[in-house]
Parts: C-alpha cells; sequence; structure tokens
C-alpha cells in the first residue's frame, strides 16, 4: 500500500517530483510523478520503480537480475562518473513494465546489493495522459506480480532477526510476520506464536 498522498500545492509545482512508496508481496516500490505544466496543457510524467535488495533473494535469482555495465557509453558520454548498465540482458526485462523497462541502477557493492529498474511513461509517449496514482500504483504491483508468475521468489524476512530465509524454515507470527525457526527460542513474547506458549 502507498504511503500518504502530497498535497494538491505540491501536487500543482512544476518543480516537484512528488514520490509516493509502497511494497506489493514484499517488495518495495516507488511511484513518481513530476513536469506539471498547466500553461501547456501538460499532465506531467509518470513512472514506477521496483527495489530489488540482494539480502531478499537467492544469489542464483539475484544474479539473473544483474546487468553488465556498458563502459564504452560511460567513456563515450564523458558522464562525470555516472554508470550504464546494458538491463536487456537482465532477466528483469521480462517483467510486465508499462511500455518495458527504461531506468536500471545497481546500489552499493557486494554484498549489500540493490538494484533500483523502472519505467517512465515518457519514454512510451505518454506523458500527457492522465494517469491517476491508483493507475500507476497497481501497475507497479503488477510489475512485481509478473516476477512471481516468472517463477522468482524472495526470501522471507524474520520480524526478529531480520535476517531472510526460506519460506520452509519460518514459523508464523499472530501478527502476520515470521519467524526462523531457528531462533523461536530467542523472542521472549510467547503471544507472538498462535499456541501462545514459545516451545
Amino acid at each position: 500500500m502507498i504511503n500518504s498522498p502530497p498535497t494538491l500545492e505540491d501536487y500543482r509545482d512544476p518543480r516537484a517530483c512528488i514520490t509516493w512508496k509502497g511494497s506489493h508481496r514484499q517488495i518495495p516500490y516507488s511511484v513518481k510523478f513530476f513536469g506539471y505544466d498547466p500553461d501547456n496543457d501538460r499532465s506531467g510524467t509518470w513512472c514506477f520503480y521496483v527495489y530489488l535488495h540482494e539480502a531478499a533473494w537467492r544469489p542464483e535469482n539475484f544474479n539473473s537480475f544483474l546487468a553488465p555495465r556498458k563502459i564504452e557509453d560511460e567513456v563515450r558520454l564523458s558522464n562525470r562518473g555516472r554508470k550504464f548498465w546494458d538491463y536487456r540482458k537482465s532477466d528483469l526485462v521480462n517483467l510486465d513494465w508499462h511500455g518495458g523497462i527504461t531506468y536500471y541502477k545497481i546500489h552499493n557493492e557486494q554484498p549489500h546489493r540493490a538494484i533500483e529498474a523502472g519505467c517512465d511513461y515518457a519514454h512510451s509517449f505518454d506523458e500527457n495522459h492522465s494517469y491517476s496514482l491508483k493507475f500507476v500504483e497497481i501497475e507497479a504491483q503488477e510489475c512485481v506480480n509478473s516476477l512471481f508468475i516468472l517463477g522468482f521468489t524472495p526470501l522471507v524476512r524474520c520480524s526478529w532477526s531480520g535476517e531472510y530465509g526460506e519460506p520452509k524454515d519460518m514459523i508464523p507470527t499472530t501478527h502476520g510476520g515470521f519467524v526462523l525457526a531457528s531462533k523461536r527460542e530467542e523472542v521472549p513474547w510467547p503471544e507472538w506464536f498462535s499456541e501462545g506458549v514459545s516451545s
């Protein structure tokens, strides 16, 4: 679910890039809107991005999301340190993007890498269409769903330790989270577990 919307004044500020953040099926995403210009009868431009953190995926899945660097573009464009990736060689190109993937970036270094991938509606010549936040949020969630349809499933985060693990190694809690079976004895609140006692 997405966080609270901006004010009407924020939304109409032509200089603003407004960001909403949410998660769907444990996958973080964001929706952005920018370029509102009532004088030119433009509706602004929408984008959405999906974030894939290395710790939350099996290594073979995360490695298939990685794209090689495009060093020749970095040199040719003299981009002052900006990095480029050939995201067409990543399995993320197969997700259900609006008009296809148009943005890709790898943040940080191993073992804490995160991939930010997304699509800009303007790249599909959709910058003048009157989309809504709800419409773009649903498309972001459908993009996340396409990960699962393609067979990619994230690991589950332990509510107690913050570590990730396989679903089979998790115990559900009464508050909707999960605890690694190996960490259960560390949890001091028996009410976290449906039977009400910690064994």
